[in-house]
């Protein structure tokens, strides 16, 4: 019986297309509801594709779940994970789609658990899992309790935030208190009204209106490199598991652009922990710091998929293959194809657009999806939020560089010989 699965995101990140190939090409049939100009319309074989409303989230999502009846639902962003929770908390009790985000997500009493930093972090730490010292702070009189009892610089952070968006790194008291006056605050108007004309973004638009403000955390810096871990998991157990450590990001905090392949004893046993305490199913994430002793640190949970999706395991085989045999009461997959080949990967088109990534492009493994040429074609484009008339007057009024066009530089000037035969 071929398995069902429906991705929600309210993104235009790559990562949900790459997910929908992988998943597709491991035999399930794939839906989506994503928000108009998504690179997930561009992904063949859809079964289909519902419009993800940023105005009206829990209606959109229960009308794409009762269409397409999945067996999974899947969470590309940790916007998506917060409205399935309330389409739960929305659902009568008998109905077929509360079963199926129960199934989907881990166990109703833990939803706001995967949410929370904090929550996550303590699970850990009972676990005898590596965390740096996390505490919620909640009044300017909290951070500056924070700040008194321990060495800065510090991480503050925002629960519900991702790709770096939401993190400060504060070396004073006053910075400190400035970041926690910007963070704890509904989002500005002028903000929310860049992202809906500048960005094509109407989500924080939609917060704006709702007035919702998000716990605010501190958390002890830890030096080091950071690293990740992606997981398959079902019902509280890992199946598989997919690691690396960041070589290059976009921004300091941000998502990383180029990766090589690891396998760290102390990650699988964090992800095995806070799996099993939360009764995860479906995919995850979580980021780690690796400091000088080679000791892990983890320093959050993604309770979504992330940019490491499509890429091989260990075996050969995907994180989605191994996924859906368990889910279909098979063993895993048999045989073993060839596995990637490389160690390190240049993630595709984040690391063409990073200039920090270009000292290791000519080395690393390209992952441009070559099959999907309409995937590829959307990701040689400007990103969607730089793509109004607004942001391109802008662009221009500050010069800065059309990201396409750079794109386009990078691929030509920088491909090695194999790529720049497939792109020529």
């Amino acid at each position: 019986m071929q398995c069902r699965i429906l991705l929600a995101t309210t993104t235009w990140w790559p990562q949900a297309a790459r997910l929908a190939v992988a998943l597709r090409d491991a035999g399930a049939s794939v839906g989506a509801v994503c928000p108009d100009g998504s690179p997930l319309t561009t992904v063949r074989g859809l079964y289909s594709i519902s419009r993800y409303e940023a105005f009206a989230p829990a209606r959109s999502l229960a009308a794409a779940l009762h269409a397409m009846q999945p067996d999974l639902v899947v969470p590309c962003d940790e916007r998506a994970v917060a409205d399935l929770h309330a389409c739960y908390d929305a659902t009568p009790a008998d109905d077929r789609i509360r079963g199926l985000i129960e199934r989907s997500l881990g166990r109703p009493s833990d939803f706001p658990s995967t949410l929370s930093r904090i929550a996550c972090l303590r699970l850990a730490a009972a676990g005898n899992i590596r965390v740096p010292e996390t505490r919620l702070l909640q009044s300017p009189a909290d951070v500056r309790a924070w700040c008194a009892s321990r060495p800065l610089p510090g991480l503050m952070k925002t629960d519900g935030s991702w790709g770096g968006a939401g993190v400060a790194l504060v070396h004073s008291e006053g910075s400190a208190l400035a970041a926690f006056r910007r963070m704890s605050r509904p989002l500005a108007t002028w903000r929310a009204a860049k992202f809906l004309l500048s960005n094509r973004d109407p989500y924080p638009a939609a917060e704006w209106l709702r007035r919702e403000t998000s716990p605010v955390t501190g958390q002890d810096f830890v030096a080091g490199s950071a690293a990740n871990i992606m997981v398959a998991c079902w019902q509280g157990e890992v199946l598989a598991t997919i690691g690396t450590k960041v070589l290059s990001s976009a921004k300091r905090f941000g998502a990383a652009t180029i990766v090589r392949m690891v396998r760290h004893e102390e990650m699988e046993a964090a992800a095995r922990h806070v799996v099993a305490g939360l009764g995860l199913s479906g995919f995850c994430g979580l980021d780690f710091v690796i400091d000088h002793r080679d000791d892990a640190h983890l320093i959050e949970l993604n309770p979504r998929p992330t940019q490491l999706g499509h890429l091989p395991i260990a075996t050969g085989h995907s994180l989605a293959s191994v996924l859906l045999h368990r889910m279909a009461g098979q063993p895993p997959p048999a045989g073993a194809p060839a596995p990637m080949g490389h160690d390190t990967v240049a993630l595709f088109p984040q690391a063409w657009l990073s200039e920090a990534a270009a000292p290791w492009l000519q080395t690393a493994y390209h992952d441009i999806p070559w099959t999907e040429p309409a995937l590829v074609a959307e990701l040689r484009r400007r990103p969607w939020e730089r793509r109004s008339p607004l942001a391109r007057l802008t662009d221009l009024l500050l010069r800065r560089p059309d990201p396409a066009r750079q794109l386009e530089a990078s691929l030509l000037n920088s491909a090695p010989a194999d790529t720049f035969a497939q792109l020529a």
